[in-house]
C-alpha cells in the first residue's frame, strides 16, 4: 500500500475541486465575460471576480447602445418630419459619444482591437 502524506492529499483534492468547478479557467476570463455581455448571455454566477463583472458590463452596455442606435437610425429613415429628425440626430450624437467612450475603455482593457475596424 502506498502512503500519501496528508498535506499532499489535501492539496491534490483542492486542486481537483478548483479545476472541476465551472468558475475555473476560461469561463471566468475577461474576454469571455465581455463576449457574453456583447451577445446577451447571462453572467456566469460562479465568476465573482470584480474584473469579470466589469468586462461583462462593458459588453452588455455596448450591445444595448448599439441596439438603441440601430433603432434610432431606423426611426430616422421612416419618419421624415423635421422635429423627429432633429431630436433623433441629437440622440444619435449622444449615442456615438457613449459608444466611443465604452469602446475606448474596452480597447484599453484589451477586449477590442486597438484600431477600430
Amino acid at each position: 500500500m502506498i502512503m500519501i502524506p496528508r498535506k499532499l492529499l489535501e492539496q491534490a483534492l483542492l486542486t481537483l475541486a478548483l479545476v472541476t468547478t465551472p468558475a475555473f479557467g476560461a469561463q471566468c476570463q475577461s474576454d469571455h465575460a465581455f463576449s457574453a455581455g456583447l451577445v446577451g448571455k447571462n453572467i456566469n454566477a460562479g465568476c465573482d471576480e470584480r474584473n469579470y463583472r466589469i468586462d461583462y458590463e462593458l459588453g452588455r452596455q455596448l450591445r444595448l447602445l448599439r441596439a438603441e442606435k440601430n433603432e434610432l437610425e431606423a426611426t430616422l429613415k421612416k419618419d421624415l418630419s423635421e422635429d423627429v429628425g432633429r431630436l433623433t440626430r441629437i440622440d444619435l450624437q449622444r449615442l456615438d459619444r457613449e459608444l466611443a467612450e465604452i469602446e475606448g475603455v474596452a480597447r484599453v482593457r484589451g477586449l477590442l482591437p486597438l484600431r477600430p475596424e
